[in-house]
């Protein structure tokens, strides 16, 4: 078995989220199972000599491109990060920016997808459509929407976190680049949906929990790993429910250990940090019913069933 990338792509806005999700997949993973890569775009000559030593500090290798020739912007990026990664990996572990790893992702790398094929946990709003009703029927039809086929709405995976075979991995890219709509809500992920039937593996939630679950205490049932912050606000934005202030203290630290990076990250205007305090409290409160209770509940619990243990 080779070993795996753990890759990122940021550009300079995402600087200090990336290393405090890279320095954390580091830290929470073998060295023999794999190595921690992030490809930033566009990065001017002194931010990158800054980036470096960050970087390299953390273990985590960096590498640099240009959005123009990986996709067009740091969305599409993704699909191509490949081409830049050293042949000896093996496997692919993309990660968005806006994650925290909190456990062990030793159990997933050990356990690569086969050739030409990727393992992503369920969306959201595959869950939605699972459960039916008013919800369902809008997201399914923001699905079609985006070109992707019905068949697939009750499968539709999220791509904040892919584990991916590198062999095969670049024909499925270029597929997906070349059917998906710009300027839509979801560019890459719906490519990838539409693109990729027949070639996705099942993952647990664990290893791409929504934060907003939390709320439905639903992460006492599935113990995440890495936690996906999908929305606004995010959680160097500061403490708002469903994180907590631990959540909140990695970005906090890693601006005071690298202050000439902390300029990157503007904070958020006081009259929008109080409109986002209201607006976290109502949701908590409605996703509570919504999710931790009844039909929906059993639908996550379900489809949990279905991928059995996580990284099987």
């Amino acid at each position: 078995m080779g070993t795996c990338a753990i890759c990122f792509v940021t550009d300079a806005r995402y600087l200090i989220p990336t290393l405090v999700a890279a320095s954390q997949a580091r830290r929470l993973s073998a060295a023999g199972l794999a190595g921690v890569v992030v490809v930033a775009l566009d990065l001017d000559a002194p931010l990158a000599v800054r980036a470096e030593a960050a970087f390299a500090q953390a273990g985590v290798r960096l590498v640099h491109g240009r959005a123009a020739e990986l996709g067009g912007d740091a969305v599409m990026a993704r699909l191509f990060l490949h081409r830049l990664l050293p042949p000896e990996f093996d496997a692919l572990l993309y990660l968005d920016a806006d994650i925290q790893v909190v456990a062990p992702l030793d159990t997933l790398l050990a356990s690569p997808p086969p050739p030409g094929h990727l393992r992503a946990a369920l969306d959201p709003m595959a869950l939605l459509v699972r459960r039916g009703g008013r919800r369902g029927a809008a997201v399914a039809a923001r699905m079609h929407q985006g070109g992707v086929p019905a068949a697939r709405h009750a499968h539709y995976v999220n791509a904040g976190v892919l584990h991916i075979a590198r062999d095969g991995w670049d024909e499925l890219a270029c597929e997906a680049f070349r059917v998906h709509r710009a300027g839509g809500p979801f560019p890459d992920q719906d490519a990838l949906n539409i693109v990729a039937a027949g070639r996705v593996l099942g993952m647990s939630l664990a290893w791409n929990f929504p934060i907003f679950l939390r709320n439905a205490r639903l992460d006492r049932m599935i113990p995440p790993a890495v936690l996906h912050f999908m929305a606004r606000p995010k959680p160097w934005d500061g403490t708002f429910p469903p994180w907590l202030a631990a959540h909140v203290r990695p970005y906090a630290e890693m601006r005071a250990q690298w202050p000439d990076l902390a300029d990157l990250m503007a904070p958020m205007p006081p009259a929008r940090r109080a409109r986002y305090a209201l607006q976290q409290r109502a949701k908590q409160l409605r996703e509570r019913l919504l999710w931790g209770r009844g039909a929906l509940l059993e639908v996550v619990l379900a489809a949990e069933r279905e991928v059995g243990e996580p990284g099987n």
